[in-house]
């Protein structure tokens, strides 16, 4: 009986650990990534190296023990990582963690495009003069400025459903938040684009060859009301410390 609960504690721990959420629906979430179950130096399931230098790293994430590490070290200007999910539903929301290098100013873009990089729905620059932008293409805003470079900063990139013409769904709106802490800063972009374009999340850096860092951690892309908030490394821990206790 105590072997057996033991054994039941241990399952509720690891599965703390490795699923970021239990909330999912099949068809309603593109990308749910936060790289626990992936060793470090290796790419995660699913997602594919076009630059020379990107893994996953025991460098702790936003809340948990892994993140991705991207640098660059290549002096091409293309996608380091490319992650395909195409959205089905009506509202996205796409949600990232980011900490950049401290000494270095490179610029790292979050592009969502049509799984050909011939057409790009919407970039997401960061570190570009030191801020965070967002453009679609025609137009951009600046969303926040001399961001801390040595702790994790929260993206949401909401984007919102527009009118439909012959039966196509198109997105209207896109909400950048950034937030620090408690506090965030909202930008808006409206542009009528077609949803079916957006198939795929691409990174990419610029062509320095200067081994700025990019870390990454629990990227999200999909419906806004399913998306599963971080664990706490505080909790992960306190169970850690509780099936230690009870083994002893």
């Amino acid at each position: 009986m105590q072997n057996r609960r033991r054994m039941l504690l241990w399952v509720v721990v690891v599965s703390l650990v490795v699923l970021p959420g239990l909330v999912a629906k099949a068809g309603t979430i593109a990308i749910n990534e936060n790289f626990e179950s992936t060793a470090a130096g290796s790419m995660p399931s699913g997602w594919s190296l076009g630059g020379s230098t990107a893994g996953v790293t025991d460098t702790t994430g936003y809340n948990s023990f892994k993140s991705l590490l991207i640098q660059d070290s290549t002096s091409d200007y293309r996608p380091y990582i490319q992650k395909p999910g195409e959205m089905q539903f009506e509202d996205t929301l796409f949600r990232v963690y980011f900490k950049l290098d401290e000494d270095k100013g490179d610029t790292f873009i979050l592009r969502l495009d049509n799984g050909t990089s011939s057409y790009w729905f919407l970039e997401v620059i960061l570190g570009d003069g030191n801020k965070v932008k967002a453009t679609d293409g025609s137009s951009t805003v600046d969303v926040a400025d001399n961001i801390d470079r040595s702790t994790w900063t929260q993206v949401d990139v909401l984007i919102g459903t527009g009118p439909s013409q012959y039966g196509t769904v198109y997105s209207s709106t896109y909400q950048i938040t950034v937030k620090y802490g408690s506090n965030s800063v909202e930008r808006t972009l409206g542009m009528y684009r077609n949803k079916d374009h957006i198939k795929r999340l691409s990174i990419l850096t610029a062509n320095t060859a200067g081994g700025e860092k990019l870390y990454l951690d629990n990227v999200y892309l999909g419906d806004p009301n399913l998306v599963p908030e971080p664990i706490t490394l505080m909790l992960i821990l306190s169970g850690i410390g509780i099936g230690i206790f009870r083994r002893s």
